[in-house]
């Protein structure tokens, strides 16, 4: 039987943990929640729960925890956009339809609210766009929600720019999936 693409990718990446000799637990922050990583049982359970987390959830925890130790975050962030990443432009359609496309159906009525839905993750507005802000997914990574109001000429839109180390972290489909799963909790959560 054919292996689904998250098995193969959760499969390579304990490999990848294991052969960097990770053993034992890790405690890591992701999107304001609490995992804990068990390498020798292969979990990824989030705090207070007994559940294993969502397959992709694995995915970006475990690929996150292989690459992070090798990146020094700088001082003052330094923004990407997606197709600024390797084969950006490439995946770009997928990433704007999952992520983008969702902000845009959700929030471009009342784009203000996604500041109310990401208060749990401690955001910071910045000066970018006509309205933004941005939030820490992981330690090492953050994520900025930029809106542009548009005019007569140019509809409004939304998008999503990354701390240029997150290139150093995730491969481009990793970001896809990270993007999907911001724009996913900013559409769920709070207020």
């Amino acid at each position: 039987m054919k292996k689904r693409t998250y098995e193969v990718a959760l499969d390579k990446a304990w490999e990848l943990l294991r052969a960097i000799g990770k053993t034992g637990e890790a405690k890591i922050d992701f999107l304001g929640e609490g995992y804990t990583v068990d390498f020798d049982r292969k979990t990824v359970m989030k705090r207070g729960q007994s559940a294993p987390v969502k397959e992709y959830y694995r995915v970006l925890i475990l690929h996150y925890l292989a690459r992070e130790k090798a990146v020094s975050v700088a001082e003052k962030i330094d923004w990407i956009g997606f197709q600024d990443l390797e084969s950006g432009k490439f995946y770009y359609s997928a990433f704007a339809q999952r992520s983008l496309a969702r902000l845009n159906r959700k929030f471009s009525q009342n784009p203000r609210a996604l500041w109310e839905k990401a208060e749990k993750l401690n955001p910071v507005e910045l000066t970018l766009g006509d309205f933004g802000f941005r939030v820490q997914a992981f330690p090492k990574i953050w994520v900025a929600v930029i809106y542009w109001q548009g005019d007569e000429e140019v509809s409004q839109q939304f998008d999503l720019l990354f701390n240029r180390e997150i290139a150093q972290i995730y491969s481009t489909e990793d970001v896809v999936v990270l993007g999907q799963t911001v724009v996913g909790y900013l559409s769920r959560s709070g207020a």
